[in-house]
Order: structure tokens, then sequence, then C-alpha cells
């Protein structure tokens, strides 16, 4: 599980989310988040699979269904869009 300040800072420590000012990220803010690390590294190892997982489950999506994160990343971007839209 991952958090975020909404200042550009992340983490998966519990403590660290528990004492600090985070909170559980939005759909769309860890979308952007995954989106651009691994843009930085080009590679999709530069996040934890449990972003994945998290984000997955965010977009109401089986994780499992999916043999590329390119594709579980497009998928989500389409359910992130339509939950926006619907606001």
């Amino acid at each position: 599980m991952l958090w975020t300040d909404g200042n550009g800072h992340w983490t998966n420590s519990v403590r660290t989310a528990r004492d600090g000012n985070y909170y559980n990220p939005s759909a769309r803010e860890l979308y952007d988040y995954i989106d651009e690390e691994t843009d930085k590294a080009q590679s999709w190892d530069a996040v934890d699979d449990d972003a994945y997982d998290q984000l997955a489950y965010y977009c109401g999506l089986d994780i499992g269904d999916y043999d590329s994160r390119d594709d579980l990343m497009d998928d989500c971007l389409v359910e992130i869009e339509k939950e926006e839209k619907g606001r």
C-alpha cells in the first residue's frame, strides 16, 4: 500500500504514513505517480508490484487478468477518466 502527503512524497511505510500527514491517494494520484516514476526510469519495475495491485483495486480491475503492465495502465486510465467525467 502506498500513501502520499500530496507534496510529491510517497511511502509504503505504515509508520511513516501514520506519523506523518499522509493519506491514501486517489486513483488519479496513484496513476500519475506510477506513470511519472516508470517514465523517468524507463522501466515498469521502477515502482513496487503493490502499487499496481493498489491501482487495479482502485480501478475495479483484477490484476490477475493482465499479462502486461502497459495494458493494465491503459485500462486504469479509461476507468479513471470515466470516474472523472461522472463527477
